[in-house]
């Protein structure tokens, strides 16, 4: 049984009681519970072994309380739960889960015993789940830096190790305010299906942090006053808050109106679909209309979004796929995370090995990439060029030409080299036509390398 250390919380926020707005007349519903009463408050701590019920009115938890092995927590509409400075609700990896089963009308809020005395997090370790329900989480997340706090800071946090394509957090209007650090973390896990209704207010850095793998139960978010409005994602990278695995199943990144960025600013990150090995399956990554994803760039690691087929002796084969499906009205856009973007800022879209035929790119955008790809093909990447570097905004390297130019409806700008680089052999597939390109530090797209492994073709265009 996992029993994980808490770090303490020092920052101070308003506490409040469970009183709100009502109203009879088609507005917000009515709110029936009864305002607290301040001397009946049932009081909470250590370890809850048999499933239990925190019913309506005041509870207060005076020291960290653990759901241990086999049980569950319910916390019923209309409860109020003050927690004491440095104290968490904690899930154990063997308990059931927690349930907090609010309505409209009986609201749930979890929030500070004391203004001065920050708390720490509700948090669940897979494969125990947790359930929350017209839930407001107030107040939370430590006052350590985000780097140094136990779940990076989050008021809301749901962790599992050595498992792919895990689902543990269902929210349906549930409100996260003034987090120290992140508002919800999720790590190794994603929301279960249906989740919706996420407001995220004042988190000291992002809204939200997830693995790139675990994005496509994301439920539909509001951003408020967020240090970053931006949800980070991340899929392989350096391992600050994990979720550095490829993506090993189908996933979807959704649009929910708020951009992302893949991995923090001072350390970067990839998107990775699959992982190249020949025993490990097929994956497709679609990425919906409207989705901004931002991509750090520095001076030694470049972002990437790297699509990976499968390449041993004579068995070459896809096994990672990409649909980006953009609108005229709504592109994907993919850029730079820098707040000065410049060429070169990131490294652009990677195929490696094999295309996928399923893979299409419509209606994209594509800007600031060609960064160094530490990859040098035959042709040169631009006119007078004296070698074949492959810094360009789309690189395939690739035993065969692709099934077709399946990148269509696309602007490609400001790349510190070329637009496409096609690291094949004699097939000529041509990404130009209907494609946009502007700002390019090289060539359109380079040539394609002869029978012999020549580039005696002329000028790249």
């Amino acid at each position: 049984m996992r029993h994980p250390h808490h770090r303490l919380a020092r920052t101070a926020l308003l506490a409040s009681a469970l009183v709100g707005p009502a109203c009879d007349d088609g507005g917000e519903p009515v709110v029936e519970c009864e305002p607290v009463d301040e001397g009946a408050a049932i009081e909470h701590a250590g370890a809850v072994d048999d499933d239990a019920t925190w019913g309506p009115g005041l509870h207060l938890v005076t020291g960290t309380v653990t759901v241990g092995t086999g049980a569950s927590l319910t916390i019923e509409g209309c409860a109020v739960v003050r927690m004491a400075a440095d104290t968490s609700i904690v899930v154990d990896d063997e308990a059931v889960g927690l349930v907090a089963d609010g309505s409209a009308e009986r609201p749930i809020v979890i929030e500070r015993a004391d203004d001065a005395a920050p708390w720490g997090s509700v948090n669940a370790f897979g494969p125990a789940t947790l359930r929350l329900q017209h839930t407001t989480i107030r107040g939370g997340g430590t006052s350590l830096a985000p780097d140094d706090a136990e779940f990076a800071g989050a008021s809301l946090a749901v962790r599992i190790f050595g498992n792919d394509d895990v689902d543990l957090l269902f929210v349906d209007t549930v409100v996260v305010e003034d987090s120290a650090g992140l508002g919800v973390l999720l790590q190794g896990a994603g929301f279960i299906e249906g989740s919706t209704g996420l407001t995220v207010r004042g988190a000291g850095t992002h809204p939200v942090y997830l693995g790139a793998s675990h994005a496509t139960h994301l439920p539909s978010l509001r951003s408020i006053d967020n240090g970053v409005d931006a949800i980070l994602l991340q899929s392989v990278g350096a391992a600050v808050y994990d979720n550095i695995d490829p993506i090993l199943h189908d996933a979807v990144i959704p649009d929910r109106g708020v951009p992302y960025q893949v991995g923090r600013a001072d350390t970067g990150a990839d998107i990775v679909v699959g992982d190249g090995r020949d025993e490990s399956p097929a994956a497709l990554l679609r990425i919906e209309a409207g989705v901004e994803l931002r991509f750090r760039g520095s001076d030694s690691v470049l972002g990437q979004l790297l699509v990976n087929g499968k390449g041993f002796a004579d068995n070459i084969a896809p096994q990672g796929a990409l649909v980006v499906e953009g609108t005229p009205d709504r592109p994907v856009v993919l850029t730079s995370l820098q707040p000065t973007p410049a060429p070169g800022d990131w490294q652009g879209l990677y195929f490696d090995t094999a295309v996928d035929a399923r893979s299409r790119v419509e209606h994209a955008v594509i800007r600031f990439a060609g960064g160094e790809s530490t990859t040098t093909g035959v042709c040169p990447a631009a006119q007078g060029a004296g070698n074949g570097d492959a810094d360009c905004a789309v690189i395939f390297f690739t035993a065969d030409a692709p099934p077709s130019a399946f990148i269509t409806d696309t602007s490609i700008e400001n790349s510190a080299g070329c637009g496409v680089y096609r690291g094949w052999s004699v097939d000529t597939v041509d990404f130009t036509d209907g494609n946009t390109f502007s700002g390019l530090g090289g060539c359109e797209q380079s040539n394609v390398p002869d029978a012999n492994n020549g580039c005696d073709t002329g000028p790249c265009q």
